[in-house]
């Protein structure tokens, strides 16, 4: 959400680090170091999505092609797919062909972020069935073969996908270095209406423990934003070797992160993608290109007409990806 996060992710890694060493020779959590490899949005129109993202990260759209995936119970599940490059991670676009875990999150929520995926270097038996215990649902691929999705719907509003050795790479075209997606994705968001529970959830999955939820009430909401007085966050950051995982909680209603959850019905959970920018880039021009693209800018006033101070700003497109978009700046 914020620019001062940055300090925080680099204190989480610390963590996470010695946290890892000590789960070694006790078994590993089902995602302890595995890399961040991809989001994934669903869709209903592969193509429209693909063009209105790939303006937005300001990159040449690539092609979409088809792909099947192995279902639990045999047969397959079919989706149109395209992959859009970041500096780190990859965007995956998602239509579903037919039946399958994106039509039924498309049915019940919309456009969104359907799924996350993250990537190991072993067999994903042992985790997959770890995963399982923890609460997921298998849904697509198998606990034998290169990939398994595991439901988490129910208790965290995600999908995860496990992948052994995915590419580093997205199959997309290379931004450009004045691109959005020229910078690395620092962090997705999720947001919840009680948010410790689903954190320490997410951080045994992630092999940590999650520290108590921080209070930011620092927040800039922009003129026009129906927001109660008062209204704030509480939240925490989840370090992953690649791309933090950060829980959200709002506190007081109306205001963007309650409307969001009254949206989706309090079910599916992950809610932005947030870049960042070093002091030498082009922050301006970047919040500027969003506010271009047609991102409805609900908070944080930095980069507004040039404005230095505020808090990160957040630009939704929720009405045609079903996602916010978050730039952060740090200060080093």
């Amino acid at each position: 959400m914020r620019g001062r996060t940055w300090t925080a992710m680099a204190l989480a890694a610390v963590i996470a680090t010695s946290f890892g060493e000590h789960a070694e020779g006790q078994g590993l959590p089902p995602l302890a170091h595995a890399r961040l490899t991809h989001v994934a949005l669903a869709t209903e129109d592969a193509d429209k999505t693909v063009a209105r993202l790939a303006a937005i990260l300001g990159i040449v759209p690539p092609s979409a092609h088809t792909n099947s995936l192995e279902a639990p119970g045999g047969g397959t599940i079919a989706l149109k797919v395209a992959f859009l490059d970041t500096a780190n991670c990859r965007i995956e676009v998602d239509q579903p062909l037919g039946p399958g875990p994106t039509r039924d999150f498309l049915n019940r929520f919309g456009p969104g972020i359907q799924h996350v995926g993250f990537s190991i270097d072993e067999p994903l038996d042992s985790r997959v069935r770890s995963m399982e215990r923890l609460g997921g649902r298998l849904v697509a691929g198998s606990a034998t073969g290169r990939y398994a999705f595991l439901d988490f719907m129910a208790t965290l509003g995600v999908t995860i996908e496990l992948v052994r050795d995915m590419p580093g790479e997205a199959a997309g075209t290379a931004p450009g270095p004045t691109s959005l997606a020229s910078h690395a994705l620092s962090h997705i968001g999720f947001v919840y209406r009680d948010a410790q529970p689903k954190a320490d959830a997410l951080a045994r999955l992630l092999g940590l423990t999650a520290p108590a939820l921080n209070v930011f009430t620092s927040i800039d909401y922009l003129l026009g934003t129906k927001a109660a007085p008062g209204s704030h966050v509480k939240y925490v950051m989840l370090p992953v070797p690649n791309v933090s995982v950060e829980v959200i909680e709002p506190v007081g209603a109306p205001s963007p992160w309650a409307d969001f959850i009254d949206g989706r019905k309090d079910g599916a959970a992950a809610h932005h993608l947030a870049f960042g920018f070093g002091p030498l880039d082009d922050f301006d021009g970047a919040v500027r290109a969003l506010h271009a693209q047609g991102g409805v800018w609900k908070k944080g006033r930095r980069g507004f007409e040039g404005t230095s101070t505020g808090s990160s700003p957040e630009f939704e497109f929720l009405d045609t990806l079903g996602i916010v978009i978050e730039v952060t700046r740090s200060a080093r």
